[in-house]
C-alpha cells in the first residue's frame, strides 16, 4: 500500500509573527551543550613526540635534538605502571617493554644521521666551488662567479657555525677578488654611459 508522503513540519512556512531570540540565554544554551560534551582527550607527551617526529624534516637539526632531549626526558621519567611497584622493585624506566618509545628513539637517530650526510655532501659541495669561483674570477666572468658565490653562500647557511667559519675563510680571498671585478664592471658601465 501507498502511504502519502506528508510534509516535515519544520518545512511548513507560518505566518505567526518572527519572535526575537535573546542571545544572553543561547549563549548560556550554548555553554550548557558544551560541558555536556567530553572534552578532547590531550595527547600524551609520547603521542606528541610521535607526531612531530613523523612531521620533522632531517634538515632541521635544532628540532630533532630538542625532540631527541624530549624523549630522553620521558624515558627516564618512571613509567606509571612500575610506580606501584616501585617501593619493592626499584623504578623501572619506560623504555623498558616500551616499543614505540624505541622506535621513536630509532627514527630521530636515523633522521639525525640523515642530517649529518646532508651536511657533508654541502660542505663538499661549498669546498668544490672554491676552485670554480677561482677560475670565473681569473677569467673575469662576473656573472658566473657572482652566481656561485651566492650559491655557496646560500649552502653555507644551513651548516654549523664552526663549519660556516672555516669556509668562509677559505673563501675570503675569493670575495676580495670578486668585488674588485665588480667594481671593474662598475666602472665600465659607468664610462658607457658618458
Amino acid at each position: 500500500t501507498d502511504t502519502p508522503v506528508t510534509q516535515d513540519a519544520s518545512e511548513e512556512v507560518s505566518d505567526a509573527p518572527v519572535e526575537t531570540v535573546d542571545a544572553a540565554a543561547v549563549s548560556a544554551e550554548a555553554t550548557d551543550a558544551a560541558a555536556e560534551q567530553p572534552a578532547k582527550p590531550r595527547l600524551s607527551e609520547k603521542e606528541k613526540l610521535q607526531k612531530a617526529a613523523a612531521a620533522t624534516s632531517y634538515k632541521d637539526l635544532p628540532t630533532l635534538l630538542s625532540l631527541q632531549k624530549r624523549l630522553e626526558r620521558l624515558i627516564a621519567e618512571p613509567s606509571p605502571d612500575s610506580q606501584a611497584d616501585a617501593d619493592t622493585q626499584g623504578a623501572d624506566t619506560q623504555t623498558e617493554n616500551d616499543p614505540e618509545l624505541e622506535k621513536i628513539s630509532a627514527q630521530l637517530e636515523s633522521l639525525i644521521s640523515e642530517n649529518q650526510a646532508w651536511q657533508q655532501t654541502l660542505i663538499r659541495e661549498v669546498e668544490d666551488s672554491v676552485s670554480g669561483l677561482t677560475a670565473f674570477v681569473e677569467e673575469g666572468r662576473v656573472r658566473e662567479a657572482q652566481s656561485l658565490w651566492d650559491r655557496s653562500q646560500n649552502s653555507m647557511r644551513r651548516l654549523s657555525s664552526e663549519e660556516q667559519e672555516r669556509l668562509q675563510a677559505l673563501l675570503a680571498p675569493l670575495k676580495l677578488e670578486l668585488n674588485k671585478l665588480l667594481d671593474w664592471k662598475k666602472f665600465a658601465s659607468s664610462e658607457k654611459k658618458k
